[in-house]
């Protein structure tokens, strides 16, 4: 495996296609966990500002308060 075209590093395991498929799939499964869970953060601060209306957002935001 090529570092940035820098320097090798040697494989830690043999290459193979079913192996590769299902580090591929675990890698895309945590990519949308990791999507999914930002959504529904932000969802969660507008939620707290526009229909609750508390401090939230505010407490989040750098600066006088």
């Amino acid at each position: 495996m090529s570092f940035f075209g820098l320097f090798t590093v040697p494989a830690p395991f043999a290459p193979d296609r079913a192996t590769a498929r299902t580090i591929r799939e675990l890698h895309e499964l945590c990519a949308n966990g990791i999507l999914i869970v930002a959504g529904v953060h932000a969802l969660a601060a507008l939620y707290h500002h526009f229909v609750r209306r508390d401090t939230v957002m505010a407490r989040m935001l750098p600066g006088d308060r």
